[in-house]
């Protein structure tokens, strides 16, 4: 699963302003792989504690889901991914995710595979430690990463891997799925001023203090390129600066290409801003697994959304960047 890097340009102290709001923060462990900053305006700390708590209560069951590699309450991706081609009954919030995948796969021309997990666990397994892939094993787990081989079926939800050694991959749609999932929940309950960082998928509700809130693009030095101000958007940033293991003298990081099968060296990070976090997520990555006039090819699809390609010589802004 992917860790996005974008830094808030956020106070962490609580302070007062002149409206009578507080501003609240926290942190959520545990969930995504990442750590969840959320902080928001609320006039008193009992609608902070309700905001926090759906966040929480929100996260943890997305996170269980959504997971490939651990056991949930309910069927998730790795009950389905090690199924061996049972038909699953799954519930509707799964079920939705997957056609979702498909989708984004169809749209993006195949730069973003549903089913890229046989592919993607091999460079799991190796930037933790494990051996360095081969071109014949990677060969190989590609030869199972077809979505035709996804069975889904209604009423009820069902799954059925056609191709047992299939393995669904949410590494590139599951934070900012649950995003959307997050923004729905809050604005529901009437709340209008919540900033959420999933692990560098930000995600903003409203407005700071009918202010819009500043987000930073990080540079390839690790420091601040640019600002965004955002107010009911969604930044999210793929970059080739996480989740990276040296060895032998060649750095390797976790944004797998489909066509190379290995990882992507196009550009350092891609941004998407779009007002879907699960949008923004997926074009990223595909994106980044791109050349630049493809790139903009594809990011004319989606009028929604505009991006940022970071390159070793500065950035290239897409034409309608906000």
């Amino acid at each position: 699963m992917k860790r996005l890097c974008i830094f808030l340009l956020l106070s962490l102290s609580l302070c007062l302003i002149s409206c009578g709001e507080k501003k609240y923060s926290t942190q959520i462990w545990s969930t995504f792989d990442t750590v969840v900053d959320v902080s928001g305006y609320f006039d008193s700390e009992e609608e902070w504690i309700k905001a926090k708590s759906i966040v929480e209560e929100t996260l943890f069951y997305y996170d269980g889901l959504l997971n490939a590699y651990e056991d949930a309450d309910v069927i998730n991706l790795k009950a389905i991914n090690e199924s061996g081609g049972k038909t699953l009954e799954i519930n509707r919030e799964l079920y939705d995710f997957l056609i979702f995948a498909k989708q984004m796969e169809d749209k993006t021309d195949g730069a973003l595979l549903m089913a890229f997990g046989s592919v993607t666990g091999l460079w799991k397994d190796f930037i933790g430690g494990g051996e360095l892939p081969d071109k014949k094993a990677l060969e190989n787990a590609f030869a199972h990463t077809s979505s035709d081989m996804v069975l889904l079926e209604e009423c009820p939800y069902r799954v059925t891997l056609l191709d047992p050694d299939i393995r669904i991959d949410a590494g590139a749609l599951a934070k900012g799925w649950v995003g959307d999932r997050l923004r729905e929940r809050l604005e529901a309950e009437g709340i209008d001023s919540l900033l959420i960082n999933l692990g560098g998928n930000v995600v903003a509700i409203g407005s700071k203090n009918k202010k819009p809130w500043s987000v930073g693009i990080r540079s390839t030095d690790g420091g601040i390129f640019n600002t965004v101000e955002i107010s009911d958007l969604s930044v999210v940033t793929s970059g080739d600066y996480e989740r990276v293991r040296e060895y032998n003298g060649t750095s390797y990081h976790h944004i797998i290409s489909p066509e190379t099968l290995y990882p992507s060296d196009y550009f350092p990070s891609v941004t998407v801003i779009s007002e879907s976090s699960a949008t923004a997520d997926a074009l990223s990555t595909a994106l980044f697994v791109m050349p630049l006039d493809k790139g903009k090819e594809l990011l004319e699809k989606f009028p929604e959304a505009s991006a940022v390609w970071i390159t070793d010589n500065g950035a290239v802004y897409s034409d309608n960047y906000k």
